[in-house]
């Protein structure tokens, strides 16, 4: 984007008011209606009396179309390929599962190639040396796309496997809480916790619960 410093009477405009005159060119306004606005605007007022000068009159209406306009009409041009390059991107993106910087590596690379097809033996080696960097960070993108998303399915796995183990053991609450021999455990005051939790796992859980003692 252009950072030039205009020191013209428009030039030294605030810049909301130099990117309307811009579009109202742009749109096809002429010259005097430009000129009645411009000059009835209390900012560029200011601008004349800072300046200790008369108001904006054609030729500076003309030397700002030969500069400041011409730099605006050149940035639009820059962002609206920029816009299009961050949708093509995004589309792209989307397509290779969000992995946005193996897309980003994969355009450079391109780039790079069509380089050196053009090149002189004296850049040859600095853009191979480029181009291996970028293969290396897409590389390295990839292995950070594949690492998330094992972490995303281990972490799937773990929350229905915690679904799943709080579901059953709602279902054997429910079984033995029913239970006369289960209920006469657990309300035994002459048992002590450990002494509750043996009987009633070896109740519930029969072979299983010795076996899981016992390491099986």
């Amino acid at each position: 984007m252009n950072t030039r410093c205009y020191r013209s009477k428009i030039g030294r405009l605030p810049f909301a008011i130099r990117n309307e005159l811009n579009e109202r060119i742009r749109d096809g306004a002429q010259g005097a209606e430009l000129l009645d606005w411009l000059n009835g605007l209390k900012e560029t007022k200011k601008v004349l009396r800072e300046m200790k000068s008369g108001p904006v009159n054609a030729q500076n209406l003309t030397d700002w179309r030969s500069s400041g306009y011409n730099d605006w009409l050149e940035d639009q041009k820059d962002a609206d390929r920029i816009r299009r390059l961050a949708e093509v991107s995004q589309t792209l993106a989307a397509a290779a599962g969000g992995n946005v910087a193996g897309i980003g590596c994969s355009i450079a690379t391109a780039k790079i190639m069509d380089a050196l097809e053009s090149a002189d033996d004296d850049k040859i080696a600095d853009l191979s040396t480029a181009l291996v960097k970028l293969r290396a960070g897409e590389n390295a993108a990839q292995k950070v796309a594949l690492a998330e998303e094992k972490n995303a399915l281990a972490k799937e796995q773990l929350e229905l496997s915690r679904a799943k183990f709080e579901r059953d053991t709602t279902r054997l609450f429910i079984k033995w809480a029913q239970s006369k021999d289960a209920l006469a455990l657990a309300t035994d005051k002459r048992l002590g916790s450990d002494e509750k939790t043996e009987r009633l796992g070896r109740l519930m859980f029969g072979d299983l619960w010795e076996g899981a003692k016992d390491g099986r």
